[in-house]
């Protein structure tokens, strides 16, 4: 008579507790972050269309990272580094301004995200390049609206 134990399958493209913690943490610190930015820069100055715009830009797009990263799968990958490589582009090209504040978003989704993939055996190497793409997008239209505006 042979006991068998059987575990539970599990996931190749699971992401840990921690990570999806850290996912979300990072998103509603981004949040917070446009939330003071904003109230601090409406004192200032108008806000419509530009600032406003990329603010609310930067919000959506870290809670479409948080979710997408913790939802998984082959999809939830690839918009997390789309969404991770349009951060850093509004981080570099506003780094002067409010763009170093975005930075620790960038850099828990991009080390969250690496882990993950790490782990899971996952194409880093496209994952990244969806990301630098999407940024390179990301700047090429933030360049166009600025000049436009």
């Amino acid at each position: 008579m042979s006991t068998h134990v059987s575990t539970p399958a599990v996931s190749a493209n699971a992401t840990r507790p921690f990570e999806r913690y850290l996912a979300v943490v990072a998103a509603l610190g981004c949040v917070v972050i446009t939330v003071a930015v904003w109230l601090s820069v409406t004192r200032v100055q108008p806000m419509w269309p530009l600032p406003a715009l990329y603010l609310i830009e930067a919000a959506a797009l870290s809670i479409l990272a948080a979710i997408a990263f913790v939802w998984g799968g082959r999809r939830g990958k690839i918009i997390t580094w789309a969404a991770i490589g349009m951060l850093a582009a509004f981080c570099i090209l506003g780094i002067f301004s409010v763009g170093s504040l975005y930075l620790p978003t960038v850099l828990v989704l991009t080390i969250v995200s690496f882990a993950s993939g790490l782990r899971n055996k996952s194409n880093l190497a496209m994952q990244i390049g969806i990301g630098l793409l999407a940024g390179l997008v990301q700047a090429a239209i933030m360049l166009a609206v600025v000049r436009l505006l």
